[in-house]
């Protein structure tokens, strides 16, 4: 199996690259690179999940045996009050010591911003304000932050470094289409994001190459992603944003960032691919159920070599949405449905070997596990 997955990424490599040779190259220019930095000394991983509470709307923490709760934000407001404010969005440093999240004020007046807890100092410090910021994640260094600004009339991605608050355009919009949804590879040399023509739902996927400078065309489109450990591959679900319909369609994986392979799922509505830390499996949401701003359905897990010609097998027979590894891949935590919009969604474990589940937290959302 190894000799034919090698080989196909040899063989993927070089069509990849006899597709960056039609992109657009920006080698001549200076680039500022953030490779992730080795260090394990002194860290703790996979201590904390964190979620957004219901009906509360704030940012917390509880620790991964349920025996600790840390409330990270005081100032979420419950649906129906005016005005609104909400944290959603939520992502674990690459190193695991603070917690990016967006805030959101609507009513009165309307305002969104990135906002960072320090696990150290227990701080939150907001670092970027904007009327509309169209996604963001981490450096792979863990020092800054790369977000998309919904400027008019297009925008680029920017970096804020967290320590100086320097803000700069990382990458601009080359094509004259606005950059959004930016997620970077865990090794640091490929940035991904979405060219968004319209101003709204989904866009074409890049995956632009930051060590070489080189932005490529555009491949299908996306919604969710996932990178593979060794950031060699990524899987995505595709993505249709016609008004009224929904933005699932199957999974896939690119070779190479160039190639797509046969779908590793085609069934209608499969959503939410998240490789395992070893890499070895997918775990994705098929839907059943649709509700507003939710896709639920039962967790498959499947193998992302094609070659091995194993196919997907569920692994859980109740609904759920918004499956994350633990960082040992023996566990998922996951957002079980609960049943209606009238009543609060929970968080559940699930562990594979043996299969087994127990309830985690109650009223709570988009669960995140520390890495």
């Amino acid at each position: 199996m190894k000799r034919r997955f090698v080989g196909l990424l040899v063989t993927s490599l070089l069509i990849f690259l006899l597709l960056m040779g039609s992109g657009v190259s920006r080698a001549d220019e200076e680039f500022v690179t953030f490779l992730p930095i080795i260090s394990n000394q002194g860290e703790i991983h996979g201590e904390w999940i964190a979620y957004i509470g219901v009906p509360d709307w704030n940012v917390w923490l509880i620790s991964a045996d349920g025996a600790r709760l840390v409330k990270v934000t005081d100032d979420g407001t419950p649906l129906g009050n005016t005005p609104h404010i909400f944290y959603w969005g939520m992502k674990w440093s690459p190193n695991g010591q603070m917690l990016a999240f967006q805030r959101r004020i609507s009513g009165v007046v309307y305002e969104e911003s990135i906002q960072v807890y320090d696990l150290s100092t227990k701080i939150v410090n907001k670092v970027v304000t904007g009327l509309s910021i169209k996604g963001f994640d981490w450096t792979p260094d863990s020092r800054g932050i790369v977000y998309a600004p919904m400027k008019q009339p297009i925008s680029g991605l920017y970096v804020v470094e967290l320590q100086t608050r320097q803000i700069f355009e990382l990458v601009p919009p080359v094509r004259g289409i606005s950059l959004w949804f930016p997620q970077w590879s865990p090794d640091g040399r490929y940035l991904a994001f979405e060219e968004v023509p319209f101003i709204e739902g989904h866009g074409s996927m890049v995956v632009y190459d930051t060590v070489n400078n080189v932005y490529p065309l555009p491949y299908g489109r996306l919604g969710n992603i996932s990178w593979a450990p060794n950031g060699l591959a990524l899987a995505y679900d595709n993505a249709n944003y016609p008004p009224g319909i929904g933005n699932s369609i199957n999974l896939k994986m690119p070779a190479y960032m160039g190639q797509s392979l046969s779908p590793l799922s085609s069934e209608l509505g499969d959503s939410t691919p998240q490789f395992s830390p070893d890499g070895r499996l997918i775990a994705f949401v098929r839907k059943t159920i649709r509700e507003p701003g939710e896709t639920y359905g039962p967790i498959w897990l499947v193998d992302p070599d094609p070659y091995d010609g194993v196919p997907a097998r569920q692994f859980t027979y109740s609904n759920f949405t918004h499956p994350q590894w633990s960082p040992d891949g023996k566990q998922l935590v996951a957002q079980a449905y609960c049943g209606s919009l009238l009543c609060e969604d929970d968080l559940i474990i699930l562990s594979l070997d043996p299969p087994a589940e127990f309830l985690l937290k109650t009223g709570a959302k988009w669960p995140e596990w520390q890495p």
